[in-house]
């Protein structure tokens, strides 16, 4: 997959170029709003972003925690990307060994974090904080804040590299479950869509699998 991972590749350093070279510099304000963000206080589109950013390490270690066993282990990438988002994670996918066959969980967390009760709690988290920022949310708002506040500009540009990223990584997973071309359809959408599909996953490998690309 050398075409994926200089995507992913380019990727990671089109974001880590954005955050440090694009953005606005920081006032000095950025950990008191992550503070106030946190406690849903704010603007509900500010808010709901920030959070959202909270959701996608949730989808990414739903799926990569049932890779095999990996020349880079993807446990700590997932957890630190709860903190820094595209910034671990995606050095992490340019690593990954692509369509490898899922493999059963290993250990009650991991088995927990790819289950679908907690796929229930991405779509109910996930949805709720899409509505809510999309219907109460002032997007003029958010846009101003952007351009001013590092913060909101580097969270801006890592939330759209997550969709991208994620876009490889649900559809490798279809593929690998042996999902139909309508589940990949599905997947696709942001925010809702992966979790969908994780409810929908078969809950052991397809028999025989696929072969582990490099």
């Amino acid at each position: 997959m050398p075409l994926l991972r200089a995507t992913l590749l380019a990727l990671w350093l089109a974001l880590l170029g954005w955050a440090f070279f694009v953005a606005p510099p920081s006032d000095g304000l950025d950990g008191a709003r992550a503070i106030q963000w946190l406690a849903f206080q704010g603007d509900p589109s500010l808010v709901a972003v920030f959070n959202l950013l909270g959701v996608w390490p949730m989808i990414f270690a739903a799926c990569l925690l049932r890779d095999p066993p990996q020349p880079v282990p993807a446990w700590p990438f997932v957890a630190l990307s709860f903190a820094l988002g595209g910034f671990v994670l995606l050095p992490y996918l340019v690593l990954r060994r692509w369509g490898a066959p899922p493999h059963p969980s290993p250990g009650l967390a991991r088995r927990l974090l790819t289950g679908r009760p907690f796929a229930v709690f991405i779509l109910l988290f996930g949805s709720g904080l899409l509505l809510w920022g999309a219907l109460y949310g002032s997007w003029p708002v958010f846009l101003q804040e952007a351009r001013r506040s590092q913060l909101v500009s580097a969270m801006s540009a890592d939330f759209i590299a997550l969709i991208l990223a994620s876009w490889a990584v649900i559809l490798d997973d279809v593929r690998r479950h042996e999902g139909p071309r309508w589940a990949a359809l599905v997947a696709a959408v942001p925010v809702i869509g992966p979790p969908i599909w994780l409810l929908l996953r078969p809950d052991s490998p397809p028999s025989g699998g696929s072969a582990p690309a490099s």
